[in-house]
């Protein structure tokens, strides 16, 4: 993770998972964790399911592709959840994280509510 000023945008320092986890209190490690262990297992079901519609047929494709972007669906949500927290706490993430940012909130506006 990146830390920036806000208002300037320079970078004050730059920190790994590990420095990150030092700074934390244990809830807040702890919302972390459950929350990527939640991505970590949409992350599973949708690699499953992905294999699944690779041997799937006829009318169970389209069960399979309407599991597929529900899965997709959460692993955003929980995603934007991780990525909003850490910026809560006062990490302003870098490109890379901005750009999944991004596209995990745009996906999700793409869908109907």
């Amino acid at each position: 993770f990146v830390a920036q000023d806000r208002q300037t945008g320079q970078v004050s320092q730059k920190v790994t998972y590990e420095e990150l986890r030092n700074k934390l209190s244990k809830q807040d490690i702890n919302h972390i964790e459950t929350l990527t262990s939640a991505m970590e297992s949409y992350q599973m079901q949708w690699n499953a399911a992905f294999k699944q519609k690779a041997m799937a047929s006829g009318m169970d494709i389209g069960r399979m592709d309407a599991q597929l972007k529900y899965l997709a669906e959460e692993i955003s949500k929980v995603l934007l959840r991780i990525l909003d927290f850490i910026q809560r706490l006062g990490f302003w993430l870098d490109d890379h994280y901005g750009a999944a940012h991004d596209m995990a909130r745009d996906y999700l506006k793409q869908q109907p509510a």
